[in-house]
């Protein structure tokens, strides 16, 4: 026998009864799955098969969608199973065809023989009409449609792959089923299989997908796998007969009897079980391909009875499976949910009057997005949705998907609300400090990027004598344990300093020196060691440099100072000489700083490696920055290489999580820019500022770079 699974199959996620259903639901058919021993069909229909294709679904059949016509909006897969049950008349309104890039229609079952169930509980919903509408808007939006295939259990399973005449009607059956439906592929669930059924189970993966291709070129075949030693098993099978991807089932870690209870769907498990990391770690042992994996997560959670209402209490009994779209609102005004930030999830515990307490673990849109997060820095081919629907009527769902894998613009109603809702973006309420500079002009808030970044900390923007009403929103958010006010009296008034003062508890404080170059020498003074690896040079006259080079010093913990174009200021040789840098990166051509500063820095660090990053224009010389960073980082920022407000809010929060910050022109995106942001492979883009700042034109060509294979 196989060891015994990590994730339960997936129709054994069945809603507690004392649910109220949405009207159609089966509930009664989906018990039934249960009584059926896990064999994937309800009793009564296992026996009413045939492998005979249908006639066109009503509405007509859409032709299979060619891989010219696949639409690169995101920077990763993202793969979302339709289960039957909510296939109705909302749910085309409900899907965002432009944020999925699969949708897998679930399900049809199989028989030991090999057979199609036309008459079970999945076929009438994923080939009747409803469906054929998802099918073709799905389609205009360029987004596949594959037709799941299940089979469960051990005794049908096997019976089933030790048949090879079976397996060879399966394939012409769901070829056909397939084809006539219009549909780009299948994905493959088998779950509970012998480990000396695994090579058949590879051969039969095989097998159909060069039936599926014998009239599609595209089509694909992927499978579903769980988390434990067989999946991954599976998984090597499935692959090495060429399987294009394999869908993790990343949930169902936790079920029904499980104590403590806790998420079902882990980062890490806090009692030391199997978790999303773990089996992502036990994959990559067995050679399964990261850029062939999709992580399957969960849109729902499961609640127990527990002996306390404290953290990962020991449980008593199942209280049933929880649905976002159905129970979220169901929950008791006053009650605290929380974040178990060990384990990645939210959860929450009731004590009804009688005393018994229950306990409820789910994952919503900020622990998705973590878990998306671990997708991308595992280099996986995408995510999934187990399952499409469960979110309907609760928003940030698409939200999170945008943030993970799209192209979001982030921008307010002037500069002060573009940096403030920059900084809501990419920050956490906590950090450790906000830096403060003038709205108005750039010179002295030219270094602050490169300080912030390196830190975790925001760029906030104020005008000369007040704190715009954005601002002070975003500081009372952020809660900062100090600020620093960047320039001196003359762009940030006393006034203002007191008034930032009352938004962190560690006060404010001004840094500022005589002019641009001194206080860009005093801000590295506040931040940085002798010693450092390496200190940024830019031409202190216009802020496109500057605000390129700071992503990359953040990077490298080193500082942005500021030099005239033929001769360094004083102040600069000063920190210069105090820092004494293993190198120093001149960004910029000799044209903005002259090959005169290369041979005073000669003298002034002594032994020092000079090198430059340029290019013929700011476009170019961004583009040769962010060269510097490795292929696969987290984000690209872009921002206008026409004004800096936008740029030195988005550099800061580009340098905080290790991603680079681009400029472009307002009306289009400069080549040397694609090229970079292909290269870079980001899991996102992010955009700073208004259509004005950056054109919707532009916006399409970053969007088409970030989801370029």
């Amino acid at each position: 026998m196989i060891p015994t699974p990590a994730v339960a199959p997936r129709h054994r996620i069945v809603r507690s009864l004392r649910r109220r259903p949405r009207a159609g639901r089966p509930f009664a058919i989906l018990a039934a799955f249960l009584v059926a021993g896990g064999s994937g069909l309800p009793l009564d229909v296992a026996r009413a098969t045939s492998n005979v294709p249908p006639p066109p679904s009503a509405a007509g059949p859409a032709a299979p969608l060619p891989q010219a016509s696949f639409a690169r909006r995101l920077s990763g897969q993202v793969y979302g199973y339709l289960p039957y049950w909510e296939i109705d008349s909302g749910t085309d309104a409900y899907l965002r065809y432009d944020l999925v890039t699969d949708i897998a229609l679930f399900s049809v079952g199989l028989t030991s023989s090999g057979a199609i169930s036309t008459s079970g509980t999945g076929y009438g919903p994923v080939t009747g009409s409803t469906a054929a509408t998802i099918v073709s808007h799905a389609h205009a939006a360029g987004v596949r449609v594959d037709l799941t295939i299940t089979s469960f259990g051990i005794d049908k399973n096997s019976a089933f792959f030790g048949n090879p005449a079976a397996m060879a009607t399966a394939v012409t059956a769901i070829s056909n089923l397939v084809q006539a439906e219009g549909l780009d592929g299948v994905n493959l669930d088998v779950e509970l299989l012998e480990n000396s059924d695994f090579a058949a189970y590879g051969v039969f993966v095989g097998q159909l997908r060069a039936a599926l291709r014998s009239w599609n070129p595209d089509a694909r075949v992927s499978v579903a796998t769980n988390g434990s030693l067989s999946g991954a098993g599976m998984a090597v099978q499935a692959v090495n007969n060429g399987a294009d991807r394999v869908f993790i089932m990343g949930y169902a870690y936790r079920t029904s009897g499980t104590s403590p209870a806790g998420s079902i769907s882990p980062i890490a498990r806090t009692d030391g079980g199997k978790s999303l990391t773990t089996t992502l770690d036990l994959y990559a042992s067995k050679g399964v391909p990261a850029d062939r994996i999709l992580l399957g997560l969960p849109y729902y959670g499961r609640s127990w009875y527990t002996t306390s209402g404290d953290l990962h209490a020991p449980t008593t009994s199942s209280a049933g499976v929880f649905i976002p779209s159905d129970d979220l609102a169901a929950v008791p005004p006053g009650t605290v949910i929380q974040h178990d930030q060990a384990e990645g999830s939210k959860w929450f515990a009731i004590q009804d009057s009688a005393g018994t307490w229950t306990q409820t673990y789910f994952d919503d849109p900020a622990t998705l997005r973590a878990k998306y997060g671990l997708a991308s820095q595992r280099g996986l081919a995408g995510v999934g949705i187990w399952t499409l629907g469960y979110d309907r009527g609760v928003g940030g769902y698409w939200d999170a998907i945008v943030a993970s894998f799209g192209t979001v613009r982030v921008a307010g109603a002037d500069r002060y609300a573009t940096a403030a809702a920059i900084a809501r973006d990419a920050f956490a309420p906590g950090v450790s400090v906000a830096y403060v500079a003038t709205g108005a002009s750039f010179p002295d808030a030219l270094a602050a990027a490169a300080v912030a970044g390196g830190v975790g900390a925001p760029v906030l923007l104020v005008t000369g004598v007040g704190i715009p009403a954005a601002t002070s929103a975003e500081l009372a958010r952020l809660q900062p344990a100090r600020i620093v006010v960047v320039g001196g009296p003359a762009v940030v008034t006393e006034a203002v300093v007191t008034a930032l003062a009352a938004y962190s508890p560690g006060g404010a404080v001004r840094v500022s020196g005589a002019d641009r170059f001194a206080t860009a020498a005093a801000l590295s003074a506040s931040a940085f060691a002798p010693g450092v690896a390496v200190a940024y040079l830019v031409n202190g006259s216009g802020f496109a440099d500057a605000v390129s080079a700071a992503p990359a010093a953040a990077r490298d913990h080193g500082p942005v100072l500021l030099t005239r174009t033929d001769v360094l200021p004083n102040e600069t040789i000063a920190e210069l000489a105090r820092l004494a840098p293993g190198r120093v990166v001149i960004v910029g051509g000799p044209g903005v700083v002259g090959d005169q500063i290369v041979g005073a820095l000669a003298s002034v660090v002594p032994g020092t490696g000079v090198f430059r990053l340029s290019g013929p224009d700011r476009y170019a010389t961004s583009a040769a920055v962010a060269a510097t960073f490795d292929s696969g980082v987290p984000a690209v920022y872009a921002a206008t290489g026409l004004n800096f407000p936008d740029a030195l809010a988005a550099a800061a929060a580009a340098g905080s999580n290790g991603s680079p910050m681009v400029l472009t022109n307002p009306l289009a995106l400069p080549e040397a820019i694609r090229a970079e942001i292909v290269r870079l492979n980001p899991s996102r883009a992010v955009i700073a500022g208004g259509l004005a700042a950056v054109s919707s034109a532009a916006e399409a060509a970053i969007r088409e770079a970030v989801a370029a294979p």
